[in-house]
């Protein structure tokens, strides 16, 4: 894998930096992508049921929403957001989660937190606890235009004819990100390229029959993309150990972003230039069959998912049928459930066999390879 180094610059698009308010925002989101596909991570405010109604109560009682910050684009297109479809002129690179608390809770999806008081104009306490935008405008509409006023700050970036290019972009977003707890993967996956891309639409956006069988697996933090990564990195580099760092290297590698070579690139294993989703296709097909029955989806974590892509991985490598589907299933199943059976350790305890704890820290040359030699053994390749 090539791995360049790439010197830094200044950047030759302008950015302003201007202070508005709530109401401003609420006028220029329609014109805002607010998520947008390649730095577009799942709404994860939902998962805890007071965090949005805690935001929306901050707000209320003085805090500002902080900095917004947009990325102009040369050509406006076309976006679904919350099951519309609107024009927009400009991308989103920060601001997300913030942007769709206040447009759910503006919509009426979302109440104030229980106990959030007020001070009218008048100087007398509100209580708008548990209730919706549309009646505390009703109610309280000084108390609401008081929100509208709370401050933002928007930074932009671009001009006519000088707007960021996609690359420049994830990369901002990056450095934004990363003083949050962000995942590695949710990083990897912010960038334009061709492998972020690929891997974004066939899993989460727009995802291809395995996939979408997937559902026990909680991709919630993008744990079955860096699946696939681990699996592309294979491809790739063999028995290369796949750490975190190889993993941001690959997804950094010029090879891989550009579109028009579809990520053709020089494989070890392969001893070849390969086109990476091509030979990927043929193996997650071969998945797909061999899960095809979907009573056996509900069974599949993140063990099964990587056990079953090395052993279809070795299958095609070896040139063998893909005729006979039932006798490949069971051999997976039978052969699979016996290598991950609970074993005894020296002091007469269950514990994990070797085989499921390789399977669970797969990143190691070490355990790769003898996932690898355990199924080449197994199917007597």
């Amino acid at each position: 894998m090539t791995n360049r180094k790439e010197q830094k610059y200044e950047s030759g698009v302008p950015h302003v930096t201007r202070q508005t308010d709530l109401n401003s925002v609420m006028t220029l989101w329609d014109k805002i992508d607010i998520s947008p596909k390649e730095i577009q991570r799942q709404f994860v405010a939902d998962k805890d049921k007071n965090w949005m109604p805690d935001f929306i109560a901050d707000i209320f009682c003085g805090e500002d929403l902080g900095v917004v910050v947009i990325s102009l684009q040369n050509k406006i297109y076309k976006v679904e957001w919350k099951g519309s479809e609107k024009t927009v002129q400009y991308k989103l690179l920060d601001g997300q989660q913030r942007l769709t608390m206040l447009w759910l809770f503006t919509h009426d999806e979302v109440l104030v937190q229980e106990g959030t008081m007020i001070f009218d104009d008048n100087k007398r306490a509100c209580d708008i606890g548990n209730m919706l935008w549309s009646d505390i405008k009703r109610k309280f509409p000084t108390v609401a235009d008081k929100f509208l006023s709370r401050g933002v700050l928007i930074k932009e970036y671009g001009e006519k004819d000088n707007v960021l290019k996609p690359r420049e972009e994830s990369k901002i977003f990056k450095t934004i990100q990363a003083g949050f707890k962000l995942e590695r993967q949710e990083v990897r996956q912010c960038s334009g390229a061709l492998i972020a891309h690929q891997t974004r639409e066939d899993v989460r956006l727009n995802p291809i029959p395995l996939y979408k069988g997937l559902i026990k697996i909680d991709n919630t933090r993008m744990k079955l993309e860096e699946g696939r990564a681990i699996h592309i990195h294979y491809l790739i580099n063999n028995m290369r150990a796949i750490t975190p760092n190889s993993l941001d290297e690959m997804y950094d590698d010029i090879n891989l972003e550009e579109h028009e070579d579809k990520c053709k690139i020089y494989s070890v294993l392969y001893g070849k230039s390969i086109r990476v989703f091509k030979e990927l296709k043929s193996i997650e097909d071969m998945m797909t069959k061999i899960l095809k029955d979907k009573q056996f989806y509900s069974a599949i974590g993140m063990q099964y998912y990587h056990s079953l892509f090395f052993f279809c991985s070795l299958l095609i490598q070896h040139g063998l049928s893909l005729d006979d589907t039932d006798e490949l299933k069971w051999n997976f199943f039978r052969n699979h459930v016996k290598l991950v059976q609970l074993v005894k350790d020296e002091n007469g305890e269950m514990g994990e066999s070797k085989f499921a704890h390789a399977l669970s820290t797969i990143g190691t040359k070490k355990e790769l390879k003898y996932v690898v030699d355990t199924w080449t053994k197994q199917l007597g390749l």
